[in-house]
This record gives structure tokens, sequence and C-alpha cells, in this order.
């Protein structure tokens, strides 16, 4: 008789202990028996009894196999032993199901399976997932983003299992880099710094995307140029800060990375070229306390409090 686990267990968890492989024929006897145990002790507490009886007339091994050959199947091997598995299809973007033996349940072993069954979604740049719901596990797929879109009813043979079909909008990470500098200008003893107030709104420092073949300080100068119009400039080498914050755009969450270098600038005078005005609204120089009001974003303002200690 296996002893329930505990969630704390769980965190104590590495490759050697847990693993997801692809299911094989050989697995499809143990597939069955979790199946049916699934049912006889979790989905009893909520559906009829001759629902019960009927649906564990389906499960069987035969059956199993005639689908390992047209949707995906992994199992859940934890210590050895295999606690659960998945069934899935890519092409028709649907999760059928996730099942964890009762005797593994309540330990985040159903979470970690179905984490992984949205990575492979994700990989093949599927935008959603869509499943069917038994009554009993509509919270946790609520828990993991799943919206609720209708009840249904899945036929069995006399009898029909009342289920909820619902769906997810994936969020696919892509990960985004930029180069920019903190523009200085040293008068008499104080520093000065260079903002730019983009055609949006929000004030920052100059920084943008590399183009082909180009090398981080190039394009930071590059940069510089087409927003403020500066070229006379000295780059720091031996500083650069790094900014990081994501965001979400068109069903896809961008995790930006800048990175700033410091810049020493000779000549003042800004003067926009006209090709970029249309991106630009505003430039100035501006003191350490006018520049930390102004700057927009938090994380923006701890590079200018990390280059003014780096100048004391």
């Amino acid at each position: 008789m296996l002893k329930m686990l505990k969630r704390n267990e769980i965190n104590l968890m590495n490759t050697e202990i847990i693993k997801i492989l692809k299911a094989k024929n050989d697995d499809t006897r143990r597939i069955t028996e979790i199946q049916k145990k699934c049912v006889l002790k979790t989905n009893v507490k909520f559906y009829p009894i001759k629902i019960i009886k009927e649906w564990l007339k389906k499960i069987s091994q035969k059956n199993i196999l005639s689908q390992l050959k047209n949707t995906s199947w992994y199992v859940l091997v934890f210590k050895n032993k295999m606690a659960g598995f998945c069934q899935f299809s890519l092409d028709k973007k649907e999760l059928y199901q996730i099942n964890i033996d009762p005797a593994f349940q309540n330990a985040g072993l159903g979470k970690i399976l179905y984490d992984f069954v949205e990575r492979k979604f994700i990989e093949k740049n599927k935008k959603e997932i869509s499943l069917n719901s038994t009554l009993n596990a509509v919270n946790f797929y609520k828990k993991l983003g799943f919206k609720p879109i209708k009840e249904i009813k899945f036929k069995l043979n006399k009898q029909s299992i009342e289920m909820v079909q619902m769906r997810k909008k994936l969020i696919h990470n892509i990960k985004d880099k930029s180069f920019g500098i903190v523009p200085v200008l040293k008068v008499k003893n104080k520093y000065l710094f260079l903002l730019i107030q983009h055609v949006f709104g929000h004030w920052a420092f100059p920084k943008g995307h590399p183009k082909k073949n180009e090398n981080p300080i190039d394009t930071a100068k590059r940069e510089l140029y087409e927003e403020t119009g500066l070229t006379n400039i000295s780059i720091s080498e031996n500083i650069s800060f790094e900014e990081r914050y994501s965001f979400e755009q068109d069903d896809k969450k961008i995790e930006k990375t800048v990175i700033y270098f410091l810049g020493f600038i000779d000549k003042p005078e800004i003067n926009i070229p006209d090709k970029f005005k249309s991106e630009i609204l505003d430039a100035k120089w501006t003191t350490y306390d006018e520049a930390i009001k102004l700057l927009t974003y938090k994380e923006t303002r701890e590079i200018l409090k990390e280059a003014k200690n780096y100048l004391k």
C-alpha cells in the first residue's frame, strides 16, 4: 500500500526522482490501472454510481493502445514508480486528460505534468489549449488559468458524463535585448544626465535594438545619434548597467533586457535628425534630482541611481 505523499516531499525532487517520459506500449497496463483508480476514488465523489460503472467499462488496455498511435501520451515517474499520465493532441490543440494515481495526489504532481504539457504547446507555437474537464477537476484547471466555456455531456453508452469545456490562451515568452547609453555631461563639479521623451510620452535613456552584425557599443552609439544627434561621446567600457522587465503584447510575454553603457559627452548641443523627429517628442539635460522625477519607469530610475553611485 503506497503512503500518501506530502507536498514538502515534492520540494525535494530532482531529475533523478521525477521523470516525464513518452509512453510506450508496455506502460498501458499501469495507465489503465491509474485511470480506473481515479474514477473509483476521485470521480466517484462527483458522479452517480451508474455512471461510474459504465465509465469503468470504457477503460481498457486495448482502448489505450489504439489511442497511443494518434495522440501524445506521457507518463510521470516518481521514485521509479509511474504516478500519473497525460494525453493530448498538438494538432487539435486539445488536452484530453491528466490523471494522477490517488496515492500520489495533493502533492503538486498534476501541476508539474500540466506545466510539461503547456511547454510542449508553446514550443509548437500553439496559441491556446482546449479541454473538457470532469467536474472534480474544474477548480484545478481554473487555477492554471483556464476559463469555462460551457457545460457539455460526454456520451458513454446509456449514460453521459457531465463535463465543462474550458480554454486557456497561452502566453509565449520572447527574449528581447537592446543596448543604450546613459549620457553624462560634467559641468563644474556636477553631472547632468540626458533624457529623451518618446512619442508615446515616457521618459528614458536612448536605447534600441542591434542591426545585423552590429556590436553592442556601436548599437548604443547609433541609437544615441538617432535620438539626440550627439556623436562626440566617450564610452566607459569598464562599467555597464543592466535593466530587466517584462510585458505582455499580442498574447506574448516579452522578457526585455537592456544593457546601458556610461557615455561622457563633450558637446551637449542636441539636434535630433529630421528622419527620427517623429519618434522623439523631447530631449534635455537634467540634474540627477530632475531626472529621478522625470524617468517614467522604476527600472530606469534604478539604472540612474547605479550610474550616479559609480560617478561618485
